[in-house]
């Protein structure tokens, strides 16, 4: 069984092709120096990238000279080797727990383990997964979506004032003349119930005083 595993482990290394672990797929940069068994990955040199499309699948550990990474959660996962014997792990779908020699760290989205042996044990430390001008990038794009957003809500706004606006002015003589009355005769009587009816009772004549009987 090894011998197989071992050509198996080759030909990936010469041809870099996916190596699926069920629903989950492990890739492989064409310069990485692996050996892939059954739920674990040893990887020597280069770089691979772990997604995972199904988070019930059966777990799978890729262990690099320095450190072990356990990945369970739906997303991409990055681990490289590097020449200098680093081991970078970058957690790209969710946070990633990452395993040394008597200890144990979750490495967030959004951040890098960068880990390295040394003659007192292995030494790691975390950093921003993104380089200092691309964090700048991501403000200033951020920024700029932000004004954008403020100025389509700004024209919608003086949008819909303006249809208001002419809408109100056309149903209410919008073209600068005065609406005509669309009665012919004079207004209804409006006066309340048991008023006096009587003719001039109370009720001012066309241009006299108020008639006496």
């Amino acid at each position: 069984m090894k011998p197989v595993l071992f050509l198996w482990a080759a030909a990936l290394t010469a041809q870099a092709q996916d190596v699926p672990f069920g629903p989950n797929v492990l890739r492989a940069n064409r310069d990485a120096d692996l050996i892939a068994a059954s739920q674990y990955v040893e990887l020597k040199r280069g770089g691979v990238t772990y997604s995972i499309a199904d988070s019930g699948a059966p777990p799978v550990e890729i262990a690099t000279p320095v450190v072990t990474v356990h990945p369970y959660f739906a997303g991409d996962y990055r681990i490289e080797v590097k020449q200098s014997g680093e081991s970078i792990v970058t957690p790209l779908g969710g946070e990633v727990k990452v395993s040394i020699p008597g200890a144990v760290e979750w490495v967030p989205v959004g951040k890098r383990m960068i880990a390295r042996d040394s003659p007192g044990g292995p030494e790691f430390r975390i950093v921003d997964a993104v380089s200092g001008w691309r964090q700048v990038a991501s403000v200033l794009l951020m920024i700029a979506q932000n004004v954008n957003i403020s100025a389509a809500g700004a024209g919608g706004g003086s949008g819909a004032a303006s249809g208001s606006g002419s809408h109100g002015a056309s149903g209410a003589g919008g073209n600068g003349q005065k609406p005509s009355r669309t009665t012919s005769g004079p207004p209804p009587d409006r006066r309340p119930a048991g008023a006096d009816t009587r003719s001039g009772a109370g009720t001012r004549g066309s241009g006299g005083s108020p008639s006496h009987k």
